[in-house]
């Protein structure tokens, strides 16, 4: 299990079923900023801003004292609230407008926060290391800004029978069904459910400010968010299913298979 896998199941036993309102919100936000302080490695600040009378105010966050308010576009946080889309900065110093709060500061990551489908806030990280965030921290810490917001979806295991043959895969023996069943990884579908996850939050979004009158500008930046989100899950699936489902169609010798796949393909490019 990977660090944010751990991270999301500690979140999860955190998020009382039922939870409402404000009071219960805060007390989410606390424990959370808690569990990533305890849980990331090489970082000085772990904390939210959220959305107040047309800024971002200061919410939960473990570290030293930290500003008080952000407005809407200004420094790496400011940004990624109005641009609704995850920044992961290598050098805080680099950053155009950059606003230090902490000195020793060197990179950051800032994930937009929506609730119930609506951006109220950013999740904020900062490390005294340049260049500390990854591609592994941004998906994981976005995993975990949506199920902190009630955008997650979960995945269940289904009884089922079918019949067919077995292949070796990385020391596991999987069923193949004839009935065109595909074995995907856990670790792999739990990242496009996620995804999925993401696009439904964006396009909620979306209809909100459609609904407002927003700017149409601003409804084109996070239909983008939208498309980013689904491309990036096209990507996945077929990076997964030539992995896994169409070399085991080959060994079969099921052209029929590879026909269909290829031809999918060729429909999302």
């Amino acid at each position: 299990m990977s660090q944010y896998e751990k991270l999301v199941s500690k979140l999860k036993s955190l998020l009382p079923e039922g939870a409402e309102g404000e009071t219960e919100w805060i007390a989410n936000l606390s424990n959370s900023a808690a569990l990533l302080w305890e849980d990331i490695s090489d970082i000085n600040w772990a904390g939210f801003y959220l959305l107040d009378k047309g800024r971002l105010l200061l919410g939960p966050f473990q570290g030293r004292v930290a500003c008080r308010e952000i407005a809407i576009g200004k420094g790496v946080c400011g940004t990624a609230f109005q641009e609704k889309r995850t920044l992961v900065v290598e050098d805080v110093h680099q950053f155009p407008g950059h606003i230090a709060c902490d000195e020793r500061s060197r990179s950051e990551i800032v994930v937009p926060l929506y609730r119930e489908g609506e951006l109220v806030g950013v999740l904020d990280i900062d490390s005294p290391v340049t260049g500390r965030f990854k591609e592994e921290d941004k998906e994981g810490l976005e995993e975990f800004a949506a199920l902190l917001g009630g955008g997650a979806v979960h995945t269940h295991e289904h009884d089922g029978h079918a019949s067919g043959h077995t292949h070796e895969h990385g020391g596991q023996t999987h069923t193949h069904s004839h009935d065109r069943g595909h074995y995907h990884s856990p670790e792999e579908k739990k990242k496009q459910i996620n995804r999925i996850a993401r696009a439904i939050g964006h396009l909620q979004h979306v209809k909100g400010m459609i609904e407002r009158d927003e700017d149409c500008a601003d409804v084109l930046t996070q239909l983008s968010a939208v498309n980013a989100a689904l491309r990036n899950l096209g990507k996945s699936i077929i990076n997964e299913h030539m992995t896994h489902c169409i070399s085991h169609a080959i060994e079969d010798g099921d052209t029929k298979a590879v026909e269909e796949f290829q031809k999918a393909v060729q429909k999302f490019i």
